[in-house]
């Protein structure tokens, strides 16, 4: 009997202290507070992922990806919101996964990424401006240097193409619209990576996560555009590449992406930072895992679109149209 009781205790003890471990890290990593559930929307037509979106004037524009497993797609697809339906767009008149897209002034830029894949895999520094309007892809001047697995963002009468894998990784390089010429800011990135996930609030640039130096990297950066300054954030808790973000309400919300090493996986998560308080919190994830996919915020919804349920060259294999949507705003 006597041993009996001892093991009891034991194991009381060893109860009581689990379930404490289980507080601390929740405490650590709040709940985002009465964020809904993701919701299912119609899905993209054409599966692919390692894919860019933007969206402008309550369409969003997505560009070039993985399709039929490893092939180099230049398809162009628009969802509107309000209507609910897919649109086929001219193809891009560079096939490419990993380009960068942003827009402006009933333009959609799409620019660099790679063609093809494996040996056989080119650098591209084609820019190519799509006028909405019209139909139409113009070709504009190419970038200074390739960038593939880049972001770009459109501000003040520029499109700045920023992070990403190429020659001069840490150079942030500024198109001028009106002029069709480039420059390159004497601004660089401190901590060099790629498929990071990018998004803009007011004059801030966030920059967050990515791939560098073969791994997942938990940096997070905010470029001041008006001043070309940066600031360090708090470390995003789950490090990944392939992942997007977008604002809405005072936050960031960061969607899905995949982790490497020995067993790669993607991410059905989704982490939240709170601007005013500086704290990230866990928001509701997907219903899937995704990376590599597209992303857009309009009135306080956060789209996700396409990319791969699988991670690495699993992507192939598991490419999806899916189409969901979140609503950012509380009651």
């Amino acid at each position: 009997m006597k041993y009996l009781n001892i093991t009891l205790i034991i194991s009381l003890i060893v109860f009581i202290s689990c379930n404490k471990n289980e507080e601390s890290e929740n405490a650590a990593q709040p709940q985002a507070a009465e964020l809904q559930a993701w919701l299912q929307l119609t899905d993209m037509p054409t599966p692919r992922s390692e894919i860019d979106g933007v969206i402008y004037e309550g369409v969003i524009y997505v560009a070039g990806g993985f399709f039929n497993g490893n092939e180099t797609s230049g398809a162009f697809e628009a969802y509107h919101i309000e209507e609910g339906r897919w649109e086929v767009l001219p193809d891009m008149p560079q096939p490419a996964h990993h380009p960068a897209v942003a827009a402006a002034d009933g333009h959609v830029y799409a620019s660099g990424g790679w063609y093809q894949f494996g040996e056989n895999q080119q650098n591209v520094s084609a820019f190519w401006a799509y006028n909405i309007e019209s139909g139409e892809w113009l070709q504009k001047a190419d970038m200074p240097y390739t960038r593939g697995a880049h972001r770009k963002v459109h501000y003040g009468g520029a499109i700045y193409v920023i992070t990403g894998a190429g020659p001069e990784p840490a150079d942030i390089l500024r198109y001028d619209i009106d002029n069709d010429s480039w420059d390159i800011l004497e601004a660089k990135l401190e901590r060099t990576r790629d498929h990071v996930a990018i998004t803009l609030a007011g004059d801030h640039l966030f920059i967050i996560s990515g791939r560098g130096a073969g791994t997942e990297q938990p940096r997070v950066d905010l470029f001041n555009m008006a001043t070309y300054e940066f600031q360090i954030l708090p470390d995003i808790p789950t490090p990944r590449g392939g992942h997007t973000a977008e604002y809405a309400n005072g936050r960031v919300y960061v969607v899905g992406g995949e982790v490497g090493g020995d067993n790669p996986y993607a991410l059905d998560s989704v982490e939240v930072y709170d601007i005013e308080q500086g704290q990230w919190l866990n928001g509701p994830n997907l219903p899937y895992t995704v990376h590599g996919h597209a992303s857009a915020q309009y009135e306080g919804k956060i789209f996700t679109i396409g990319g791969a349920t699988g991670a690495f060259f699993a992507t192939f294999e598991t490419l999806t149209g899916n189409n969901y949507a979140l609503s950012t705003v509380t009651e």
